[in-house]
């Protein structure tokens, strides 16, 4: 049996406004600390019970704040961790929590850990992790004490994109559609339209999130169509339907690292300006398509793209074998040994001290 390892306090939220990418990767982390180095974790989360219950089925305890506004949430914070006694603060957040906050929990002794996190906060952190993607080092860090890792090795995934197949094309070819939990810009049409319009025989693998508002026109849709498809809702895991795949097409987010880590060739549309940046870092891995922006892209630019992917199985071939050599599954692995690390050599100093 494992030693008990530090106490964790992730603070995350997941929504149909904005997705639930950070709670996928906070459970991973959250199943590293906990599985390999047996720490308790405990999540804090302020808004949507889709996100709270995809913790609570992993079996984790979820502390929500008592109203979506909650008036202080630097006093809950510091209550919660002093009420569970915790060493480390997992912050993968995109609201306001104040930067005081932060320096307050990290001169009380608290680890500060930050994913991805484009605020100041981050600069009173111990470590913040990033993708390798331009945004990054345009950041002012003047003042920032702890350690910034900023790479493939550490995207955060769950083990289960650890292991993909090898490169097999089929005589008929699979393509996989996911547009993220809640499809927000109602991407899953405008991408069956574009197989609709191919002269290929292929067949497509439709990802349904569980915050899908257009989950009734979807389903209408491919009821009235010739075009195969096999839709999936809210898949408990990714990784056999991306095993599966020839192809993918999607809206960018953390599947897009997903999919790399499988080697499955992929063409993206984009959310937001942001999501463009830090997509074309991909591309420039030869790891995938980044089509831009989703409202510049036509119907007909997602067919060529595809069409083009489909007819090349040399392309596809290279580009499996890059998103397979920049993304290799074990970001999870590799933060949650440096933490509890980092809290293990906190602890032998103070003890030295003494």
């Amino acid at each position: 049996m494992k030693q008990a390892g530090p106490t964790i306090l992730i603070r995350c939220d997941g929504s149909s406004e904005i997705g639930f990418g950070h709670v996928t990767r906070c459970l991973a982390l959250a199943d590293e600390f906990r599985l390999q180095h047996g720490c308790a974790v405990t999540f804090a989360m302020r808004r949507d019970a889709l996100g709270v219950g995809l913790c609570e089925e992993r079996g984790y305890r979820v502390v929500r704040g008592l109203t979506p506004n909650l008036p202080d949430q630097g006093v809950w914070l510091r209550d919660l961790c002093q009420a569970i006694h915790a060493e480390v603060v997992v912050l993968d957040v995109r609201d306001e929590l104040p930067r005081e906050v932060v320096q307050r929990l990290r001169d009380e002794g608290k680890l500060i850990v930050t994913i991805d996190d484009p605020t100041d906060r981050r600069l009173d952190a111990d470590l913040a992790f990033y993708p390798p993607v331009p945004q990054v080092h345009r950041m002012d860090w003047n003042g920032f004490t702890g350690q910034m890792h900023s790479g493939w090795e550490w995207i955060i995934l769950r083990d289960e994109f650890r292991t993909p197949s090898a490169f097999l094309p089929k005589s008929r070819p699979v393509i996989l559609v996911t547009m993220g939990a809640s499809d927000p810009a109602g991407l899953t049409l405008k991408a069956l339209e574009a197989l609709a319009s191919l002269e290929s025989d292929c067949r497509v693998l439709l990802v349904l999130g569980p915050a899908c508002r257009q989950i009734l026109a979807i389903t209408n849709w491919v009821e009235g169509s010739s075009l195969d498809v096999e839709i999936h809702f809210g898949p408990k895991t990714m990784s056999d339907l991306m095993n599966q795949a020839d192809v993918a097409l999607a809206s960018f987010g953390i599947t897009a690292y997903e999919l790399a880590a499988m080697g499955v060739p992929t063409v993206y549309l984009c959310l937001t300006e942001d999501h463009v940046e830090s997509a074309r870092a991909l591309s420039q891995e030869g790891a995938a398509m980044c089509l831009g922006l989703h409202e510049h892209v036509e119907v007909v630019d997602i067919s060529r793209e595809i069409i083009q992917l489909l007819d090349n199985p040399l392309k596809r071939e290279q580009m499996a074998q890059n998103g397979k050599r920049v993304v290799d599954g074990f970001g999870a692995q590799r933060i949650a040994s440096m933490v509890v690390s980092q809290v293990s050599e906190k602890v032998n100093e103070l003890v030295c001290q003494q």
